[in-house]
């Protein structure tokens, strides 16, 4: 049965019919004194009471329905770890950290003790080497092994803090269902799953990494309340907000104002005024007036030409797709043809052309979708400069304020093509275009050129890149401003730039409405970028929005 919250303590793990052996390892446990007992041979270090003093120093204040002093967690080992294979090699990784910071354990699910145990010691030994079976058994002789998904949780005055990993939906309801404030629900979040699935959770998490940092590092709530709609690195987002002790507000039409509001490009396409109009003191979008000057590809070759008088020397000459003949250029001069409006990205309905035939090739490619009322002709670089033979440009991440602040982000990403370059190829989409889904890995501008370019050429452009996003900061500044329904507003901007042979960056398009991605592969490097530049973010708009120094 489902045990309510209002049980006490769990006692001894139900009998099975599995082998004596099994079952004297996994019942050993005794509910008393305020906390779980180890019987074998007297042994009491993980009571309740012994333990009581001895744990680390948490900032985190008492939950008012719990207020001992254990903190408890049960994981859900076959919805949350084996059907993960990644997580299975890390879950030892977590027990141990679990364990070295004096949390008391449960395993829940396990309908086969027996096959659990010798995956778990089959797994440690694998890890551990063959070492002596006290130390080979440590670890799957300290927590408990629970059958039920839903098991009984320590009473009131024993337990201070507890959580509920699990991988499944129809779990997470169940358990915010039975147990309620008293639990904290850990989930998994996938790459098309939204935050709203996730709203009984305390997080969404990718890795169990995250899980560890979630329950071992310290957080002081600060009576701050934050709304987020979207998906796009959701897991991410919401420990960052979480270790600066923020509250995720469930329903906005229960607050007057919330203090940040944060909108991902997915709700952003959408127009959304539900969500635009939410009451807020800072929210990540700004008005469009401004940004459209540079986000629009048509407009931005204009822009530029209008405000600096060099803007051919760092933008390829463009003209109005409706403006444009080959009598401009003349006949064999490469032009490429970049549609706007909404989906003309990550090189969707891109071609080169040379002569007119291709010109008229390109135009019934854009007319035949409807979003694509505008297109921009630009000069092709026909010289660009190539890393690991391939072409690539260098996505640069900005953001602008309506208290006219700007900052560019440290940490560029290098974008390439999918093929080795052909100077004399223009028409195969895996040699002109570097986008996201063709480069292979999460390259770095500039930590991953060191071992290509000398110091003197990335100087050189790392400059370009300066001067490029100053341009585009002058282009916007003045009139960036806050929707009414918000106090404060800022934007992320991504400024596309390519280089040429002789280092002269060009800026190809701005990107707007720029997000965190869910990516194929997640990996250390991701995380600690989408840290950097989640602090980024933090730092340089959202705190001067709320007044914080």
């Amino acid at each position: 049965r489902h045990f309510s919250a209002m049980d006490g303590p769990p006692s001894k793990i139900p009998k099975t019919n599995q082998d004596r052996d099994v079952k004297s390892r996994s019942n050993n446990w005794s509910s008393g004194g305020g906390g779980y007992r180890d019987t074998r041979g007297g042994n009491n270090r993980y009571s309740g009471s012994s333990q009581r003093n001895r744990g680390p120093k948490y900032t985190t204040k008492d939950l008012p329905l719990n207020q001992g002093t254990e903190r408890w967690v049960f994981v859900d080992w076959y919805r949350a770890i084996m059907d993960r294979t990644s997580f299975f090699r890390g879950a030892l990784k977590l027990f141990r950290a679990l364990k070295k910071a004096q949390f008391k354990v449960a395993v829940v699910g396990v309908r086969n003790e027996r096959k659990f145990l010798e995956e778990f010691d089959l797994l440690h030994r694998e890890q551990r080497g063959e070492e002596s079976e006290d130390d080979l058994y440590s670890l799957s002789d300290w927590f408990r092994i629970e059958a039920d998904l839903l098991p009984r949780l320590p009473s009131r005055e024993v337990a201070r803090e507890i959580f509920y990993v699990t991988g499944s939906r129809r779990d997470i309801e169940k358990a915010s269902e039975t147990y309620g404030e008293r639990v904290k629900i850990i989930s998994f979040a996938i790459d098309d799953e939204e935050l709203k699935d996730f709203e009984h959770c305390a997080i969404a998490a990718m890795k169990l990494v995250d899980i560890e940092e979630y329950l071992l590092y310290p957080h002081e709530p600060v009576n701050k309340v934050y709304y987020f709609s979207g998906f796009a690195g959701c897991e991410r987002i919401r420990l960052h907000m979480f270790f600066r002790g923020w509250q995720l507000a469930r329903d906005v039409s229960s607050y007057e104002k919330i203090d940040y509001l944060r909108l991902e490009p997915i709700e952003l396409g959408k127009k959304n005024r539900d969500l635009y109009t939410i009451p807020c003191c800072v929210k990540n979008v700004v008005k469009d007036e401004a940004l459209l000057q540079v986000t629009n590809k048509l407009k931005l070759y204009t822009t530029m030409q209008t405000l600096h008088e060099d803007s051919q020397k760092f933008m390829p000459e463009s003209w109005d797709l409706r403006d444009f003949s080959f009598d401009k250029v003349g006949e064999g001069t490469p032009m490429i043809v970049k549609p706007v409006g909404n989906g003309a990205f990550k090189g969707e309905g891109i071609s080169v052309v040379i002569d007119e035939k291709g010109l008229a090739e390109a135009k019934k490619k854009i007319e035949v979708n409807r979003n694509w009322r505008e297109a921009v002709v630009s000069r092709y670089i026909q010289n660009p400069l190539l890393w690991k033979g391939r072409k690539f440009h260098i996505r640069v991440y900005l953001v602008v304020t309506s208290d006219k602040r700007f900052s560019r982000f440290g940490g560029s990403h290098l974008i390439t093509a999918d093929a080795p370059y052909k100077h004399d190829d223009f028409f195969d989409p895996a040699v002109t275009d570097s986008h996201g889904k063709s480069t292979d890995e999460d390259w770095q501008f500039p930590n991953d050129l060191k071992d290509d370019f000398t110091p003197e050429q990335l100087e050189k452009m790392t400059q370009g890149i300066d001067m490029v996003s100053n341009k585009v900061r002058d282009a916007v500044i003045e009139n960036v401003k806050s929707y009414e329904e918000s106090d404060y507003g800022y934007e992320l901007l991504a400024p596309d730039v390519i280089f040429d042979e002789d280092f002269n960056p060009w800026l190809m398009e701005v990107n707007g409405r720029v997000g965190l991605y869910p990516v194929q592969k997640l990996n250390d490097y991701y995380t600690k970028w989408t840290n950097d530049f989640l602090e980024w973010e933090w730092n340089e708009a959202i705190k001067h929005g709320l007044g914080i120094s």
